[in-house]
């Protein structure tokens, strides 16, 4: 059940009216059957929904945003989720999974590449935090990250699971253990690794509404790799 408040803002109010016009003639039953039949989000209807400026609403002004505006950000998905995770699901991930992590921590060549893509919808992450071996326990997460080439090339190598949208996703932020000496917990990092070449595997079909998310990545070995330069990967690495 959404919760709604009396004095919410006016902008809040028109968003929210916007957004049920919009369901209303983009995402009616009969297509939303035609999804889940699919098993698929509908990347047309989300490149229209990006059209009204919502995913520009976790992303500042400088790079082409409107926010953050968390409040406005949240009921995008309270509208969205009237039709299911169909519309819902997706926003997240580009706004929240995308927009919230990089503009907080992201390099200055990330926000300047990544934000205004974002702010247009143009772009899709995942998490990349659970593992085969490794449930809710994050802290003892097994796939690690370390540094080569004087620290100009940061290589990745482990297994993941439970990464919902790895199918579709452009990006995984994805928690590593850079220094397997170290401290728990201070020896964690989040890394922003490309998805292409991964295998994502369908886990669950259907289940929870989360249509056309996958939820297992690795690759054929059942793990992965990649070399990518720190301006690029690097969301928070610890330096020790």
């Amino acid at each position: 059940m959404t919760m709604y408040f009396s004095d919410e803002p006016d902008h809040i109010q028109m968003l929210r009216a916007t957004l049920r016009r919009f369901i209303e003639k983009e995402a009616p039953r009969p297509k939303r059957e035609e999804w889940r039949r699919a098993q698929a989000w509908p990347r047309d209807v989300f490149a229209k929904l990006s059209e009204l400026g919502v995913c520009a609403l976790t992303v500042p002004a400088e790079f082409g945003g409107q926010g953050p505006d968390w409040y406005a950000a949240t009921a995008v998905i309270e509208e969205l989720s009237r039709c299911g995770s169909f519309l819902a699901g997706p926003y997240i991930h580009c706004a929240f999974y995308g927009g919230g992590n990089v503009a907080e921590s992201g390099s200055p060549e990330q926000k300047a590449v990544l934000l205004p893509k974002i702010a247009e919808g143009k772009v899709q992450f995942a998490y990349g935090f659970s593992e085969p071996d490794v449930g809710g326990d994050l802290a003892s997460v097994q796939t690690r990250a370390h540094l080569e080439d004087g620290g100009d090339t940061v290589v990745i190598n482990g297994s993941k699971r439970w990464c919902t949208g790895a199918d579709w996703a452009d990006y995984i932020i994805c928690l590593v253990n850079s220094d397997p000496e170290g401290s728990k917990y201070r020896n964690l990092t989040l890394v922003l690794a490309s998805l292409q070449g991964l295998c994502a595997r369908q886990r669950f079909d259907g289940h929870f509404g989360n249509i056309g998310h996958a939820t297992s990545l690795s690759r054929a070995s059942g793990s992965f790799s990649g070399r990518n330069s720190p301006a690029e990967i690097r969301l928070a690495w610890s330096q020790r």
